[in-house]
């Protein structure tokens, strides 16, 4: 692997887990953490974008439920053992979707991002209004009076029941 897919690599993590300021989430040995249960919606019925994180929805096709080898409970799951970051205040929304991130990824061989996702069939655990506080800006100031409400996203692969992808970011 090049240094360049090593450093993309990186900032996608980075910014999967920079956003989690102060709110109570579910992390490897964290301890027994007790969850609420999950709701599972099915398919979603329509395309959703979510275009801060470059992440679209699309409803997946008649027979992606038979498709999927892993369960919805399987991908919820990945909260309790800490390979998925969750809010513990409250379960999420679980549905299936077609997944496709286009702003995350691995360099091509002409300089462009090559999506990390492209039409991969997911399980989508979503957690809407979670408390979160900005990260970066100018030196010296203080975000940590600043408190939005964010969706919290995690993209579980809907075949090996692996996560594949999380963000939290201001939108809806």
């Amino acid at each position: 692997m090049n240094s360049s897919r090593v450093l993309v690599t990186i900032l996608v993590l980075g910014a999967a887990v920079a956003g989690c300021g102060g709110r109570p989430s579910v992390q490897a040995g964290a301890g027994p953490v007790v969850l609420g249960s999950a709701t599972f919606a099915g398919p979603i019925k329509a395309p959703v974008r979510y275009p801060n994180s470059g992440i679209t929805l699309t409803v997946p096709a008649a027979n992606a439920a038979a498709q999927a080898t892993a369960s919805w409970s399987d991908a919820y799951a990945n909260c309790m053992s800490g390979a998925a970051i969750c809010d513990a205040t409250k379960p999420p929304t679980i549905a299936l979707a077609t997944a496709t991130v286009d702003k995350a990824g691995t360099e091509g061989v002409n300089g462009s991002v090559v999506p990390l996702l492209n039409d991969t069939l997911v399980y989508v655990l979503s957690w809407i209004g979670v408390p979160c506080s900005p990260v970066g800006g100018p030196p010296g100031a203080n975000s940590s009076a600043q408190k939005f409400s964010c969706t919290l996203l995690n993209l579980v692969d809907a075949k090996s029941g692996k996560v594949l992808y999380t963000v939290e970011s201001p939108e809806p």
